[in-house]
This record gives structure tokens, sequence and C-alpha cells, in this order.
């Protein structure tokens, strides 16, 4: 899946031996793209330190887009399904 566009918003510092949590999941499904939001946590404070999504294409081998419910259905769907249990706002640990 190529890279369409990607965010990050850094909100507060790591250090070198902090333990860090990362926490990902699909924000939005798309005709022909997937959108993953993700979070960073610092795994001792709990702190929020980074948030931030990525968008990909869903394409074939020559990269040309893919209509994604006819290209795999059954992930479509299990995926749109997932996206849309959770209101627009809810954060990657929410869903």
């Amino acid at each position: 899946m190529p890279l369409a566009a990607a965010h990050c918003e850094y909100k507060k510092p790591a250090r070198y031996e902090d333990v860090l949590e990362i926490i990902s999941c699909v924000a939005e499904v798309g005709h022909a793209s997937l959108m993953m939001s993700y979070e960073i946590i610092n795994k001792k404070t709990g702190e929020l330190l980074v948030t931030g999504y990525t968008r990909h294409g869903i394409t074939d081998e020559k990269l040309k887009p893919l209509a994604f419910k006819k290209a795999c259905p059954e992930v479509y769907a299990a995926l749109k399904g997932a996206s849309e249990e959770l209101p627009e706002d809810a954060s990657p640990e929410e869903r």
C-alpha cells in the first residue's frame, strides 16, 4: 500500500531511556484508500506524546488504484465495520 500522506503532532518529548507504547488503528476506509491513526504513549507515565495518521492507497502491482471493496470484499467489510463502530473523535486507544 503506497503512502499518500502522513501527519504527525509532537505533544511532549520522549527520552532515550523511556519505554514507549505505539497504538495504531484503522481510522477510515475509503473506496481506494485506508487511513491509519497512531498514538505514542509513555508507558511509565501514561502521557500522550505523539498523535498522527497515514493515508495509504489501495493499488495493484503497477500502482493502479483498486476498488478496495471489489478487490478484497471480506477485508473491506471487516475494516469498514470496525472503523464505523466508534465515534469520529475516538483515539486509537479507544478503537
